[in-house]
């Protein structure tokens, strides 16, 4: 899943939401968008170096996508 600043309606494979929660690791960062239905999804994003960490910050606006080779139909809820 790629994360980018801002609200980018595209065609297909994207979700708007807002940054949750930020967890920073070094190499990469797990960060939690909230979307507008309040589901959570959770995203592990690379630090290609210092100021990419600096990039993302709490309550910001973001949109996720995904290539449409990564979907996976999931046919029970997982509680």
């Amino acid at each position: 899943i790629q994360l980018a600043a801002g609200h980018h309606q595209l065609e297909a494979n994207c979700a708007i939401g807002h940054i949750d929660d930020i967890a920073y690791l070094g190499s990469h960062n797990v960060v939690h968008v909230r979307l507008a239905d309040g589901k959570i999804v959770q995203v592990h994003a690379s630090n290609l170096s210092r100021e990419s960490s600096r990039t993302i910050d709490f309550e910001q606006a973001v949109t996720i996508t995904w290539e449409k080779s990564a979907v996976i139909l999931l046919t029970e809820e997982v509680t």
